[in-house]
């Protein structure tokens, strides 16, 4: 079964990143909510790997070992695209700048293509070097083992006191930061953990819960408003506003968008741009860093810097289509021809899928 709303909404929550992304280039303080995005992916995740393994892992029919093949066979051929081009790009750095050392790179993409934190360089805050969007991929990869170990016994009551008690931590982490943040620097890398707990397990919990009923095409449409609403908002409004969206509303959202039906027309756009939205999620960074050294490098007028970041966002949707068709498809094929037939046809992209 395919949610086509839920891809529709995954992929102005990707498209959203990119912005965030790129805004930041400019100023730092600017869209003070996007960054909650990954926090709604990890819903997302939570619910279409319940929604796709939960029954196989806790009857016994799915190993852990399987389990994982699956996630690795779906989720790291992107990753590890993304990684070479940063690897690359920083190798090259290293070549022309000479400010880091030959050494420092090939220790610090150990770290990265086993999507590991790297502390390699302290100059950077990063602990995700080469590819900075790799940090969330480490907790939800976190997320799906603990779900995987623990299914067989992850009763009603269980996972509502997992639920609860990563809520408690949420809250912890909120207002210990004045907001929900934390998990890709390398002085914050463990808040990684009580960021990922309540989301993806609040989405294995809708998972279990009655559906809502179908509202069709301006319901969907209206989700998908509510979510670019927040997660563009201009201002931010503290800790308390950034935890009623993770704990309430993107549950909500999530919870609405599962029975959406949009329609046969939207359900196919809904498909493209969910399928685009982790490719361009994971590897935009390299253009990202291109873009940020002629940023450094040309002074740009408000004028000048909106024509290159609709450039610059062009360039990033490109090279994803790019992944997408000529490495992520061939990869894929390649790594399922020990599989069973059409095992891997029920493998989604956890928080991409």
């Amino acid at each position: 079964m395919r949610f086509h709303t839920l891809d529709g909404m995954r992929g102005v929550a990707a498209f959203v990143v990119l912005v965030f992304h790129i805004v930041q280039q400019r100023t730092l303080a600017a869209l003070p909510f996007a960054g909650l995005a990954v926090d709604f992916f990890y819903v997302l995740s939570g619910f279409v790997v319940a929604h796709s393994y939960e029954a196989r892992l806790a009857g016994g029919t799915l190993s852990l070992r399987a389990f994982a093949r699956l996630r690795f066979v779906r989720l790291y051929p992107l990753a590890f695209f993304g990684i070479l081009l940063g690897t690359v790009l920083a190798a090259l750095a290293a070549a022309v700048k000479g400010s880091v050392s030959a050494g420092d790179v090939a220790a610090a993409a150990v770290f990265a293509f086993l999507l590991l934190p790297s502390f390699v360089f302290p100059q950077w805050p990063t602990a995700y070097p080469f590819n900075p969007a790799a940090w969330s991929l480490t907790f939800e990869a976190l997320a799906n083992l603990v779900f995987a170990c623990i299914a067989r016994w992850l009763s009603h009551a269980v996972l509502i006191a997992i639920v609860l008690g990563g809520g408690a931590a949420l809250v912890w982490l909120a207002y210990a930061n004045g907001g929900i943040s934390g998990g890709h620097e390398q002085a914050d890398v463990l808040l990684g953990v009580p960021r990922v707990i309540f989301p993806f397990f609040a989405g294995v919990l809708l998972r279990r819960l009655p559906s809502a009923p179908d509202s069709g095409l301006l319901a969907g449409g209206a989700l998908m408003l509510v979510l670019l609403a927040v997660l563009l908002a201009p201002t931010g409004w503290g800790a308390a506003t950034s935890l009623a969206c993770v704990l309430v509303l993107f549950p909500l959202l999530v919870w609405l968008g599962i029975a959406n039906r949009p329609g046969p027309a939207f359900e196919r756009a809904f498909a493209a741009i969910g399928a685009l939205s982790y490719p361009l999620y994971i590897t935009q960074a390299a253009v990202l860093r291109l873009g940020l050294e002629v940023v450094r490098r040309y002074p740009l007028s408000p004028a000048q810097f909106a024509l290159f970041a609709f450039a610059e966002a062009a360039s990033a949707i490109a090279l994803a289509w790019f992944a997408m068709r000529w490495f992520d498809v061939p990869m894929q094929r390649l790594l399922r021809r020990r599989d069973r037939p059409g095992a891997a046809s029920t493998s989604p992209r956890g928080a991409f899928a």
